[in-house]
C-alpha cells in the first residue's frame, strides 16, 4: 500500500489563506476546533472480484487488474480500448454459462 504526503505540501499555503480570509470575511470563530492529522493516507490494493455464479460489475476496474480473466478456460474475454472499464456485456448479475463471452469496453 502506498502513502501520499500531498497534505504536507498543500497545508501551509492553505493555512495562510484561511488565516487571512476568516477575519476578512467576518466568519465567526467562537467555536474554534483544532484538528490534527498525521498526513498519512493508506490506499488499499484493488482486487479483482471473485467470479461466482453471476458476473460481477467490472465498471471502473483497470485492464491490468482484469488480465487474469484471460486465464479462465470457461470464459472467453474480449477487451477493447485501454484504461478502465466503462461498459460490459453481458451486464453484472448475469448467470455465468459455459463458454460465455464477456465483452469489456475500456476508456
Amino acid at each position: 500500500a502506498g502513502e501520499f504526503y500531498g497534505g504536507r505540501i498543500a497545508t501551509p499555503p492553505l493555512k495562510e489563506l484561511t488565516e487571512f480570509l476568516v477575519p476578512y470575511l467576518g466568519i465567526p470563530t467562537d467555536h474554534d476546533v483544532i484538528l490534527e492529522h498525521s498526513g498519512r493516507v493508506a490506499v488499499s490494493e484493488p482486487r479483482m472480484p471473485e467470479l461466482g455464479d453471476t458476473l460481477p460489475d467490472f465498471t471502473g476496474m483497470s485492464k491490468r487488474l482484469l488480465l487474469p480473466l484471460y486465464d479462465r478456460e470457461d470464459l472467453f474475454v474480449e477487451m477493447s480500448g485501454s484504461g478502465w472499464v466503462v461498459h460490459q456485456e453481458p451486464p453484472a448479475g448475469t448467470d455465468i454459462t459455459p463458454d460465455m463471452t464477456l465483452r469489456l469496453v475500456l476508456e
